[in-house]
């Protein structure tokens, strides 16, 4: 085996392989879009819950594997607490009004 292989096989072997692999969020003054994959595809289709919103998720491929849920509606600089189908929740915040005058700003790059 070589070191490569080894490399490989200890890494997918310390990867759990159910539930969700990757959270992508986006976010405007009105709307989140979050792309989601999954390690399997969901028994059922996944589901968003905004606050008190029920967001159902749009599958974006074939195998079910990835998944978007489209969120619009929502107010200017508002934190929201999402949480995906029955994990902990998280918080997200929309932009400020675009007419809105903002004290600082940070940008993750």
């Amino acid at each position: 085996m070589t070191r490569r292989e080894w490399l490989l096989a200890a890494s997918a072997a310390a990867q759990p392989r159910e539930g969700v692999r990757h959270i992508l969020p986006a976010a405007t003054h009105e709307r989140f879009l979050l792309k989601v994959s999954y390690w399997a595809a969901p028994r059922r289709a996944p589901e968003l819950r905004v606050g008190d919103r029920r967001v159902g998720g749009q599958r974006t491929d074939s195998n079910g594997l990835f998944w978007q849920f489209d969120v619009p509606g929502l107010r200017p600089a508002t934190t929201y607490s999402l949480r995906l189908d029955r994990g902990e929740p998280w918080p997200l915040r929309t932009f400020p009004a675009p007419d809105a005058t903002v004290d600082r700003a940070r940008l993750l790059v």
